[in-house]
């Protein structure tokens, strides 16, 4: 039997899968770095998923949002 050529075969990338791999490697760092992180609260996770998060609310903004509310 052939294979399907219209089957996907990639895996998909979630915002969840995202963050447990950006939080392993915040916490490798942590444990391995002898520099102190540049602010106690914020880890290049979290303004990795700021920008995510900022990057789907411009989407929604700009394609959804603005043909709606645009005057001719």
């Amino acid at each position: 039997m052939k294979p399907n050529p219209f089957e996907v075969k990639a895996d998909e990338i979630t915002q969840a899968s995202i963050h447990l791999c950006l939080a392993k490697e915040d916490t490798k760092a942590a444990s391995s770095s002898s520099l102190p992180p540049l602010h106690p609260e914020i880890t290049s996770s979290v303004l990795i998923d700021n920008g995510i998060e900022l990057e789907e609310e411009q989407y929604i903004m700009f394609v959804l949002i603005e043909p709606w509310v645009a005057c001719d």
